[in-house]
């Protein structure tokens, strides 16, 4: 087959452009729920299930994958009524928060939520082994602890090294990790950082 500029034009020009990221493995949305106890603004949080694959025991927001066809805020919605059984109608969107990524491959889009004081909540217990709030004012007064993670990249035994310069190649780099500890509860990785986030903005 013969090429030419015509040719190579016309077959970008009929493609539907994409994303080639190899770490984004799947999109999901959470929300961050805020509720008034006592006068005061809360932060709810979830206990994941020992018995889950993914993060099993780790501090959470309520939220999952988009599923196809599912727009962010309704995969939110749905997560938080099957996690917790908080109806949408109890649930108040407030505003939406930066996506994020963490290091596994999820891409994540939070909302924050205020919850009204009617809704009950009612966990699917093979998902969220308890909940727990934070009062916002300690949140701000205290802060989240910064330390590093570091991830270190090398080329697998098969590469062909031999071709580079210096005949091999490894890269390091250095992220920022942020972590809360309140009573039992450890709050670290993605929820971390969401938290942060939304603490940045409203101060």
């Amino acid at each position: 087959m013969e090429y030419s500029v015509e040719s190579i034009k016309s077959s970008l020009k009929n493609r539907k452009v994409s994303r080639i990221f190899y770490r984004e493995k799947y999109r999901a949305a959470v929300i961050l729920p805020i509720l008034e106890i006592d006068r005061g603004i809360h932060i709810l949080f979830e206990v994941r299930s020992d018995s889950l694959s993914r993060h099993p025991g780790q501090i959470s927001f309520p939220g999952g994958g988009i599923e196809q066809g599912e727009n962010a805020f309704a995969s939110a919605l749905r997560e938080l009524e099957e996690e917790c059984g908080i109806l949408p109608a109890h649930t108040a969107l407030i505003g939406e928060l930066d996506t994020v990524e963490n290091i596994t491959g999820a891409v994540v889009t939070p909302f924050v939520c205020y919850i009204d004081k009617t809704a009950q909540i009612k966990l699917q217990y093979d998902e969220v082994k308890e909940v727990f709030t934070i009062p916002l004012k300690k949140l701000l007064a205290e802060g989240l602890r910064e330390s590093k993670i570091k991830e270190v990249f090398s080329l697998a035994d098969d590469f062909p090294s031999e071709f580079l310069y210096g005949k091999e190649w490894k890269r390091e780099y250095i992220y920022p990790v942020y972590y809360y500890r309140y009573g039992r509860h450890f709050i670290w990785g993605l929820t971390a950082r969401i938290l942060k986030h939304f603490l940045e903005i409203i101060v």
